[in-house]
């Protein structure tokens, strides 16, 4: 009799975690998804539950952006703690921040999301503070495609010149990280 409760809580414990691990009636699957975008940088999404339905809570996307003037890449990161619903299988998010516009959408489908991510970046050029002068640098049209699981290493994303974190609230903060 001891056996079969034991059996029996530990079936148990198994048909919650398989069930914890699908997110909504779409199949959604919660965890941390990740992959490369066509710049062969890395992406990770992390999906959640919120009120019994799919959401991507956060994301991180590593991507390089071409200044219009100068020809200069800026090697960005940006980390988003910013919660967006996955309807029917989908979402899209527009992050607007004086100097800084990005869209990121995609789709999960068969194990894998795919989706777009775009940039478009207001910096400064120049080497004196009298003679500073504004370009636009931008990253458009990258694709993005993703598996569940992955583990991030350091070397993942490279050396970066510019952060660009959001939190929840929507507060940004763009820092340059340390070496």
């Amino acid at each position: 009799m001891k056996r079969a409760v034991v059996m029996g809580v530990i079936v148990a414990r198994l048909i919650g975690f398989v069930a914890s691990r699908r997110s909504d009636r779409d199949g959604v699957r919660t965890g941390v998804w990740s992959g490369k975008t066509s710049q062969g940088l890395r992406i990770e999404i992390k999906v959640g539950k919120r009120g019994g339905n799919a959401v991507v809570e956060e994301w991180r996307i590593r991507f390089d952006s071409s200044c219009e003037k100068s020809g200069r890449v800026l090697r960005m990161l940006l980390l988003a703690r910013a919660t967006i619903p996955i309807v029917g299988g989908k979402f899209a998010r527009e992050l607007k921040f004086v100097g800084m516009w990005d869209r990121f959408d995609g789709a999960f489908a068969g194990g894998e999301a795919r989706g777009g991510f775009s940039s478009n970046l207001a910096a400064l050029d120049g080497t004196e503070f009298t003679a500073l002068a504004a370009e636009k640098c931008t990253a458009h049209g990258l694709a993005w495609t993703a598996h569940l699981g992955g583990a991030r290493t350091a070397a993942d994303e490279g050396t970066v010149d510019l952060e660009l974190v959001v939190d929840e609230s929507g507060a940004t903060m763009l820092r340059r990280p340390t070496p």
